[in-house]
């Protein structure tokens, strides 16, 4: 489908938001940008289909488009059905960029996807995302 989307349902061409998207044998989920807060969010929720899906999550760290030297602390939690399956900890202060952390991802068919955030403060410049990649078996 030309301008990406989701061809199954849904009416987001760019393919941003929670959902997942299918073009021919590949998926993919982008979050768009949140602001850093210390409450938990969720960046992608969705439950698959009948396939397996081989991929990849990527975290990005929260930044500051406007202070390059800003940044945080990110703390990220991925369930499948509830479980909670990897938990992933990016620090931008510290490293002063934001390097994606990535975790290599199975996931099975019909199951319930959860993606959560929680940052070590409320910034609301600063600003994190997260993209799942794959394809689908």
């Amino acid at each position: 489908m030309l301008g990406g989307g989701n061809p199954l349902g849904g009416s987001n061409p760019a393919g941003i938001g929670s959902t997942l998207n299918y073009i021919g044998k590949f998926v993919y989920a982008n979050s768009g940008t949140f602001e850093a807060k210390n409450s938990e969010q969720t960046l992608l929720s969705f439950t698959t289909g009948s396939e397996t899906i081989v991929g990849k999550l990527n975290c990005y760290g929260q930044v500051n488009f406007s202070d390059p030297g800003a940044g945080g602390i990110t703390t990220w939690q991925l369930s499948l059905n509830s479980e909670v399956v990897a938990v992933l900890r990016i620090d931008t202060a510290a490293l002063d960029m934001s390097l994606p952390d990535f975790i290599n991802v199975i996931i099975p068919p019909f199951t319930k996807v959860d993606l959560k955030a929680l940052s070590n403060e409320n910034t609301p410049d600063e600003k994190l995302t997260a993209m799942l990649t794959g394809e689908v078996y």
